[in-house]
């Protein structure tokens, strides 16, 4: 970082810091993401118009691949996966670094960030499940359907942006849940394309979105899907789709009456 950068990045920090005594905690939290992403890319600016300086591993769906990719996830990296909807990037939700890279990647500041689980025993750990959740689970786990539920398990702004719920799902494709095992359980899973791309619906789609920015790529084939999943929002006193998808609301109701 250059003295000029750097004098103007601690004059920002100064500024910051006395507009956030003014302001509300939600309203910090996105206020910190935004400043964050501004010098961020202030000072990684060569490195992201370049991305042949970075060095992306692309790995097959099989044992030695997924571990691989696990491995790289478990130190912090960012991973391109297909899902059994469209194919998504993640990584582990606790890591601050990681998760404000896929935001800066995918050019998003205003929504918090899916997971996906290995198993809905996982789930149960990160969100209270209340009884219209399993149901649901039961019917349409592993699946697209991604259930918003109040959280157990905290996780850094970049996850949650202030919100007391999670959004979470057990994917349909074996290959994101065993990814998601061997990462430790649960992974961030967001579309693999950039806020208000269409999704991608291979690795090399989800690459050409994404540009050189990923640590590791799954190639797993075209997506079995076409849209991303049915997110349902099960949080408050009522139940309603925030997100339309493979799971409809018939269905939905349909399966609630058994």
């Amino acid at each position: 970082m250059t003295p000029a950068i750097k004098a103007t990045a601690i004059a920002a920090i100064i500024m910051v810091r006395l507009l956030l005594k003014l302001i509300s905690e939600p309203a910090k939290e996105r206020a910190l993401i935004k400043i964050n992403d501004f010098l961020i890319k202030k000072t990684e600016r060569v490195k992201l118009d370049y991305p042949e300086l970075g060095l992306m591993k692309i790995v097959k769906p099989d044992e030695a691949g997924l571990k691989a990719a696990a491995k790289i996830i478990r130190d912090g990296g960012v991973a391109i996966y297909p899902t059994e909807t469209v194919y998504g990037v993640g990584c582990a939700p606790h890591d601050a670094e990681a998760t404000k890279r896929i935001l800066q990647i995918k050019e998003r500041h205003d929504k918090p960030l899916p997971l996906i689980c290995s198993s809905t025993e996982m789930a149960r750990k990160l969100v209270h499940m209340n009884p219209t959740a399993e149901k649901l689970a039961e019917k349409f786990w592993p699946g697209p359907l991604m259930m918003v539920l109040p959280k157990k398990m905290d996780y850094p702004v970049y996850v949650t942006f202030g919100k007391k719920t999670l959004g979470i799902r057990v994917p349909g494709n074996e290959t994101a849940r065993k990814l998601a095992e061997l990462s430790g359980g649960v992974l961030v899973s967001t579309s693999a394309n950039k806020s208000g791309q269409d999704p991608a619906l291979t690795a090399k789609e989800a690459i050409n979105k994404l540009g050189g920015r990923i640590d590791v790529v799954v190639d797993g084939g075209p997506s079995s899907g076409q849209v991303p999943s049915t997110v349902l929002d099960l949080s408050g006193s009522e139940m309603w789709i925030a997100r339309s998808g493979p799971i409809t609301g018939n269905m939905i109701m349909e399966a609630l009456k058994v």
